[in-house]
């Protein structure tokens, strides 16, 4: 008997098949059925009848609620050695879900026949198989996502860029693998699919690159790939006609991402947009190794994300704790904020220093009162419109999408009653719906929905920020505790003078309008808050307790606390997994 000692290997790795010997699978091996798959076949189809289960030898699958294929619509990936199609098969129900190749694969299918055969010699089988699916029911539950996976094969496709500083940026690239600790491997050759499943075993990340004038490679290494990477020059982004179809022919079934390059310092304001493909968009400066880091890292699915809480006044905090983060050289790739954490977030996403950042928010806050227009509330107390100005005068008409750090921000939808996760379009129109508090600022519209402060739903977006693929968090939250300063038995509508300086002493927060309007807009997202902050993992709770959501005056007191409770009482040791040394 011809012994596949390849598919033996596999087989003796599998969880399904642990304490088994692998002679003892021998007789067994010419029973499996197997088929190589190229990228976007259909393994099984949602309603036919489930016959048999799949594992995967090499590549990858995809799992969709439905046809056609979406990002949207994908519920999960199975990689090598991992199966789909068993609680099917054992239930005798339909299926139900599409699985697609989502590039070259080999796979093995074990009919009904089969797996009786398997269990009826080793009834462990049975038992391993139920825990294998509940671990991975209960994984999904607590992670509230899928069984996705981590990107392993890449096409890179240069564009627009001289061989000399293709290779330049290439030596780079390699240089930032290097200094994160990650192995990878560039493919300039083409390679069968057994060579690239030993090139998966030896590193953590593949390389195939090719360039526009090499579309045949380009659309077979896209047959091996997890995703697709776009490389193009800022000073032209012009994408051939065929290129454009041959990624529009690929985009629903695999993540695009777009790095635009850039050599100065000067993101100069215009469409980056791939012509009409669906891909995220990078900024990356070639002469900046922290750039070039960062590339590594949203390449590799290994990116660093910092989501800011809301809190008013307290939200001075997030500058101080950036400001030791900076100096403790923690890099971050994404950042995100709800209601005053989204206006820290958005200077930062600029790459503005520190203290360019402190003078702004002295000139904003410390100066004249930017929501200082009051009016007769028929809408609001304030009208808004200072406000709209202060924020134009400080972040003009750049866009979103040319910032140099990739950014977010939270609203919430009044027509929609939902989350709105805000990543395209002006920034300050952007962070202005963040920060419109209920009653004390006019709700905006924007793609036709009222916006309102994403405090109300969501103060603290971690679960946003995972949700975006992003591998490690740190989230800084301003409530240090659910209770209110205030320690009021009975609610005193008319404090005497002395009451007043009493509270004043004791800083006690005697409710006022705003505190109560101020307090109320964070109080639903808020009650969430302490969830997502364990959720992520560097969770930070700045210890504000003693200063009111109006404080504006003790900025910078707010600022320092917020540095050194980062800076000292954390240190280096907490975030030593994520220091660039």
């Amino acid at each position: 008997m011809n012994i596949d000692k390849e598919l033996i290997r596999l087989l003796s790795r599998l969880e399904l098949f642990e304490g088994i010997k692998k002679e003892d699978l021998f007789p067994f091996v010419d029973a499996f059925i197997v088929k190589t798959v190229v990228a976007g076949d259909v393994v099984f189809h949602a309603g036919d009848e489930s016959s048999s289960m799949c594992i995967v030898q090499q590549g990858r699958l995809g799992i969709y609620s439905q046809l056609p294929l979406s990002a949207a619509n994908q519920l999960a990936t199975v990689s090598v050695g991992e199966s789909v199609g068993e609680m099917g098969m054992i239930r005798k129900d339909k299926r139900s879900a599409e699985v697609v190749a989502l590039r070259q694969s080999k796979l093995l299918f074990i009919d009904e026949a089969l797996f009786e055969r398997l269990c009826k010699a080793y009834p462990s089988i049975l038992l391993k198989l139920s825990q294998i699916l509940s671990d991975r029911i209960e994984n999904a539950n607590k992670s509230k996502k899928s069984r996705k996976h981590q990107a392993q094969t890449f096409s890179l496709c240069v564009l627009n860029i001289e061989e000399k500083e293709k290779n330049d940026f290439l030596q780079a690239m390699l240089l930032a693998f290097d200094q994160l600790s990650m192995s990878v491997k560039v493919v300039t050759d083409r390679v069968e699919l057994a060579f690239l499943s030993q090139l998966e075993q030896r590193y953590q990340c593949i390389i195939f690159c090719s360039d526009e004038h090499q579309l045949d490679f380009f659309a077979e290494n896209i047959n091996y790939s997890d995703e697709i990477l776009l490389l193009n020059n800022s000073e032209n982004l012009a994408i051939t006609t065929p290129t454009q179809s041959l990624l529009s022919k690929h985009s629903a079934r695999l993540p695009i991402k777009h790095f635009i390059i850039h050599h100065d310092n000067i993101l100069v304001e215009k469409n980056y947009n791939c012509q009409g493909i669906d891909c995220d968009i990078y900024h990356i400066r070639s002469a900046k190794d922290a750039d070039l880091r960062r590339f590594v890292r949203l390449v590799t699915n290994q990116a660093i994300g910092v989501v800011l809480a809301g809190g008013g006044a307290k939200g001075f905090g997030h500058i101080g704790a950036m400001k030791a983060l900076a100096e403790m050289n923690v890099e971050y790739d994404v950042i995100a904020g709800t209601s005053m954490g989204a206006i820290v977030a958005g200077v930062m996403a600029e790459e503005q220093s520190i203290d360019e950042i402190t003078q702004l928010f002295e000139a904003f806050f410390l100066g004249r009162n930017p929501i200082g227009d009051w009016t007769l509330p028929s809408l609001s107390l304030a009208k808004g419109k200072r406000l709209d100005n202060s924020l134009m005068k400080g972040f003009g008409q750049r866009k979103i999408e040319h910032l140099w750090c990739t950014f977010f921000c939270i609203a919430s939808g009044l027509n929609s009653a939902k989350t709105n996760v805000l990543d395209k379009g002006l920034l300050w129109k952007a962070i202005r719906a963040s920060i419109s508090l209920p009653g004390i600022l006019p709700p905006i519209e924007i793609d036709g929905e009222l916006m309102v402060d994403g405090g109300m739903l969501n103060n603290l977006p971690v679960d946003i920020m995972k949700m975006r693929g992003i591998k490690k968090v740190i989230a800084i939250d301003l409530q240090e505790s659910d209770y209110w300063g205030a320690e009021f038995t009975q609610l005193n509508l008319q404090p005497t003078l002395f009451q007043r300086i009493r509270n004043l002493f004791m800083r006690r927060e005697s409710p006022t309008l705003l505190n109560i309007l101020m307090r109320s807009a964070i109080l639903g997202g808020s009650s969430f808050a302490m969830q997502r902050l364990s959720e992520a993992e560097y969770p930070i709770k700045l210890p504000l307790d003693h200063y009111g959501l109006l404080e504006w005056k003790s900025l910078h007191d707010i600022i320092d606390i917020g540095y050194q409770h980062v800076k000292e009482e954390l240190g280096e040791d907490y975030f030593k997994d994520v220091i660039v040394k």
